[in-house]
């Protein structure tokens, strides 16, 4: 497994993020998301997609292999319809089934910029 195709896999959340919650996320994947969405599950999460930004630009991406079937991926994002616009700090975690990686939790922080600084 090497970074990109794990970035890849997590660039669907940006593109198309009700198929991808369906076809990537566990059942009981939780997410850590800024206002006005908050602490939700997969489920809960597929009701709000109309409050989750989009389009987002993903850079900068680490991933770390826990185990053979576990992997975390941090990385920076910002939108590309508006690159002044708000940044993340965004960190996932994957466990790897027998075809696939499903996402666990996802959590995105909004930050002042993603070059270190913040608000």
């Amino acid at each position: 497994m090497n970074t990109a195709q794990l970035v890849e896999i997590e660039r669907g959340l940006w593109l198309k993020p009700g198929p991808w919650l369906a076809a990537t996320a566990l059942p009981r994947c939780w997410f850590a998301l800024p206002d006005p969405i908050g602490l939700t599950d997969r489920n809960a999460l597929q009701k709000q997609i109309g409050h989750m930004e989009t389009g987002l630009d993903i850079v900068d991406a680490r991933v770390e292999l826990i185990t053979d079937d576990v992997a975390i991926l941090v990385y920076r994002a910002s939108s590309r319809q508006e690159p002044s616009g708000p940044r993340y700090l965004c960190s996932s975690s994957y466990v790897k089934g027998r075809r696939s990686w499903s996402l666990a939790h996802h959590q995105r922080t909004r930050v002042g910029a993603t070059s270190g600084e913040t608000d």
